[in-house]
């Protein structure tokens, strides 16, 4: 049986449905006891905190984020879809990616609050990227204003060359870390065009604070 914590009412077995009880903000559900299985069957999404949200340079391109917190980990998930037919590469080499010349071009922020002290990441390739440049970046920087068809990323996180459909590239994160930057996707080639495919799967790492020790 389940126990909402705190509270001294059981809940009943056979699973808990937020149609019938929702927990309020700071409230737990305890289910189980430390030797018993809890199973789920089908698929589960957490939902820790909300992603900051792409900036208006980016934000004709489709982004679905998730963010878990599980022990002290918090893990942030971005599904990213270049394909809509409104996001482009330039002519130049490691110019940012976004909309046709403008300006917040970030696919999100990195802050503590929401995704942890970040330490690591991977980027994969679920749709590869078509018509525009398939050369494409991870980049950070700390400015959030940075435009399509604009290079100088402080921090490339990822050099990822051409894609296909598979490959994952795991990153470590620099010295000075990424804490509140902004996100971005560059490409490396000269190919102009507007991208009509293209989806990576981004992975953040964290340490929450509230893991920290008092």
């Amino acid at each position: 049986m389940a126990r909402r914590k705190g509270s001294g009412v059981w809940l009943p077995p056979g699973g808990v449905s937020p149609a019938y009880y929702a927990p309020a903000a700071g409230e737990s559900i305890v289910l189980g006891s430390e030797s018993a299985t809890v199973q789920i069957t089908g698929s589960v999404e957490t939902e820790a905190a909300t992603a900051t949200a792409p900036g208006s340079g980016f934000d004709a391109a489709t982004i679905k984020s998730y963010i878990s917190e599980i022990n002290g980990e918090v893990v942030t998930t971005l599904i990213v879809d270049i394909g809509g037919g409104s996001i482009v590469s330039s002519g130049d080499a490691d110019d940012v990616i976004g909309e046709d010349g403008a300006s917040a071009a970030y696919l999100t922020r990195i802050t503590t609050a929401i995704n942890g002290f970040v330490h690591r990441g991977e980027i994969i390739c679920i749709e590869t990227p078509t018509t525009g440049d398939s050369d494409i970046d991870l980049c950070a920087d700390t400015d959030g204003t940075v435009a399509e068809d604009v290079g100088g990323m402080d921090h490339v996180l990822v050099n990822g060359g051409t894609w296909r459909v598979g490959p994952s590239v795991v990153f470590t994160i620099p010295a000075a870390g990424i804490q509140n930057d902004y996100l971005y996707l560059a490409h490396g080639g000269t190919t102009a065009g507007t991208y009509d495919a293209g989806q990576f799967m981004i992975k953040l790492y964290g340490v929450s604070s509230s893991a920290l020790l008092s």
